[in-house]
């Protein structure tokens, strides 16, 4: 192990403390790098460290630049949606959901049968409501209690936030397409 001093612009030095090297003479790892200045490099004895403080403040800006980097991706994912699209069926299942945050959840049944251990059950998918869209569910309750067919135009985030329902697929719209028997 030695100590391996690189001179810059005459005014900076760099100590990397207990270089150890290979069998060729090259680096193989560096223990501790410490930036040293001096007034004057013939009194290398008389050298200052450089003040932590400079090095805290440069992480202090790094944690404040990822914090908002982080916020901004947050805030993308929750307000860009991923797909928007649409889906017909007959509605199932409207249920008000939320302990502070209250969002509407239901289940739409596409037709269809899906097996299962249990043998055949019906294809259904479900959607999440928010809960300031009352006109959606009046409408949808008026064709659960009729058994009318819906389509039901969403648009899906690209992650489930967990205060805003069980769902990614938000109904934004319903379009109420008749009886079921008709």
């Amino acid at each position: 192990m030695e100590h391996f001093f690189v001179e810059i612009d005459h005014y900076l030095l760099v100590d990397f403390g207990h270089l150890m090297l290979d069998g060729s003479g090259r680096a193989a790892s560096i223990y501790t790098c410490e930036l040293l200045v001096f007034s004057d490099l013939s009194r290398i004895f008389e050298a200052k460290i450089i003040d932590m403080n400079s090095f805290m403040s440069f992480l202090k800006k790094l944690a404040i630049v990822l914090l908002l980097l982080g916020i901004g991706v947050l805030v993308f994912l929750h307000l860009a949606n991923y797909s928007s699209g649409f889906r017909a069926g007959v509605p199932t299942k409207l249920s008000k959901k939320g302990i502070l945050i209250k969002t509407f959840e239901g289940t739409l049944n596409v037709g269809g049968l899906t097996n299962s251990s249990e043998g055949a059950i019906p294809t259904t998918w479900d959607f999440t409501i928010k809960i300031s869209a009352d006109s959606v569910v009046d409408k949808l309750d008026k064709a659960i209690l009729l058994g009318d067919r819906v389509k039901l135009m969403y648009h899906e985030k690209y992650i489930r936030f967990f205060w805003l329902g069980d769902t990614k697929y938000f109904v934004y719209d319903v379009e109420v397409l008749g009886n079921k028997n008709d």
